[in-house]
């Protein structure tokens, strides 16, 4: 009767435990990694409904450019629309927006987003409100940045 394992058993179980391994690692990296870009995504995507929200609150002072909350008004009227630009941090000091700490940070390199800023844009003829956070703009100098997502929120339907 036989007491124990051989040397080849004991190193065919630690190659197939290394080929596991070797095959896991990268699978749980990379579902790490696609949980902390949904993360960002829904912080982009309450930060924009809270730009949204906050442009209710005050579309008449939009309208009109007395906002001074926000910058870089700017009107197009072969579409009579107004935009804007508002900081994420002003929607978080005034509780628009939580954060944790008083910081609204994104999750992918914990990096702050309270100096990113949220372009609103208001259809005068409908009363229509988008809001899109331009990936790289950190101030208003950067407002040509594309946008990577879009609310609408309004009378009408959804343009797209």
């Amino acid at each position: 009767m036989k007491k124990g394992f051989t040397i080849i058993e004991i190193l065919t179980v630690i190659i197939i435990i290394s080929i596991f391994t070797v095959i896991s690692v990268p699978l749980i990296g990379n579902a790490r990694k696609g949980a902390k870009q949904k993360v960002y995504e829904t912080k982009i995507n309450n930060s924009e409904v809270a730009a949204i929200v906050y442009a209710q609150e005050n579309v008449l002072d939009i309208q009109n450019k007395t906002d001074s909350n926000c910058i870089n008004y700017t009107e197009n009227e072969t579409d009579n629309t107004i935009s804007c630009d508002i900081q994420i941090s002003y929607l978080v000091a005034n509780n628009y927006l939580v954060s944790e700490n008083g910081d609204y940070k994104d999750p992918r390199d914990n990096s702050s987003l309270m100096d990113k800023y949220i372009k609103i844009v208001v259809d005068k003829s409908t009363s229509n409100i988008t809001a899109t956070l331009d990936s790289d703009i950190t101030g208003p100098a950067d407002i040509t940045a594309p946008a990577i997502s879009k609310f609408y929120l309004g009378a009408s339907d959804n343009p797209s």
